[in-house]
């Protein structure tokens, strides 16, 4: 197995997808058992009822918002691919798991029984090849999160993605397949960033901040409101110009807008006075928006960040 062969595969598993809704599930299970194996871990499989409690935190902090999670799904659906066994994941004694008549495992059995992880060729793999480890961590926590928040999802993984020693990224292998890599990832159009600047007339639309250096603006972003990981095209109606902050409020399910500009901040976001001043204040405001109508942000693109980003409660 090489690295490109385990990137598609996960590619082809089977994703549960409806209306657009998130679900990053079996791409956090994956990422995590990477994780156990970067660290060093001296088994490969990991018990389920010892990560449990990890992997439901995972889905709570980079899942969709949901009251609750099933991190047994992904655990238990990735041992096969449209019936066929996996060839990068295992799921040990899934023999003693019993199912329901629609597949779902009995969680008192995961819990009593199993033990997850890479297959055997998929951790040979990594094991041999660091670099390879990191390339496919970042292009998997990629396919499922925006710029903004995938060096905190690879933390919160306690991923150590610094350069390694004595190796050469761009060593024949890695550069053969760099191409094909880089496509896996979900990738904005160039000239997305240049018209959602300029059609906010380089103001963040939240707090109006415009900062620039002689005639250099800085610290301003273009924002999805879709995110492009979950088909949001690179239009000007499904952007906002932010300032950084903003930027990774609104990925981070902080704040949200909705189709009359108005912008909702989360409950559950801190009640600290730095914490209020930045984000809190603006709720029930409304943002700057272009002069051109049909570049205000879309309805349905803020009806999706509301339901499946917006940290609601």
């Amino acid at each position: 197995m090489d690295l490109d062969s385990f990137l598609q595969e996960f590619r082809s598993a089977p994703v549960f997808t409806s209306a657009g809704q998130r679900a990053p599930h079996k791409a956090l299970a994956l990422l995590y058992a990477m994780s156990q194996l970067q660290r060093g871990h001296t088994h490969r499989l990991t018990r389920y009822v010892d990560a449990e409690v990890k992997l439901k935190y995972l889905l709570d902090q980079f899942g969709p918002p949901r009251r609750t999670h099933h991190p047994e799904q992904p655990v238990w659906r990735l041992r096969k691919n449209n019936q066929t066994p996996s060839s990068i994941w295992e799921v040990f004694h899934d023999d003693r798991v019993r199912q329901d008549s629609s597949g779902n495992p009995s969680i008192g059995d995961l819990r009593e029984f199993a033990s997850f992880g890479l297959s055997e060729i998929a951790a040979d793999l990594f094991q041999r090849d660091r670099v390879a480890l990191i390339q496919a961590a970042e292009t998997i926590a990629d396919s499922i999160v925006p710029e903004t928040l995938r060096d905190e999802l690879l933390s919160a993984m306690e991923f150590d993605v610094s350069p390694l020693p004595n190796v050469n990224p761009l060593a024949p292998f890695h550069l053969q397949n760099h191409a094909r890599i880089f496509a896996m990832r979900a990738v904005r159009d160039p000239a997305f960033s240049q018209s959602v600047l300029q059609a906010y007339g380089w103001q963040c639309a939240i707090c109006g901040a415009s900062p620039k250096v002689d005639t250099r603006h800085f610290g301003l972003e273009a924002a999805h409101i879709r995110w492009i990981q979950y088909s949001g095209p690179n239009t000007v109606s499904n952007g906002m110009c932010l300032c950084r902050m903003h930027h990774v409020a609104l990925d981070r399910g902080a704040i949200t807008v909705n189709a009359e500009g108005e912008i909702d901040v989360s409950p559950r976001l801190d009640s600290s006075e730095e914490s209020q001043q930045l984000f809190g204040r603006f709720r029930g405001t409304t943002i700057r928006r272009p002069a051109e109508a049909q570049q205000h942000p879309a309805a349905d693109a803020c009806a999706w960040h509301r339901n499946e980003v917006f940290v609601a409660g």
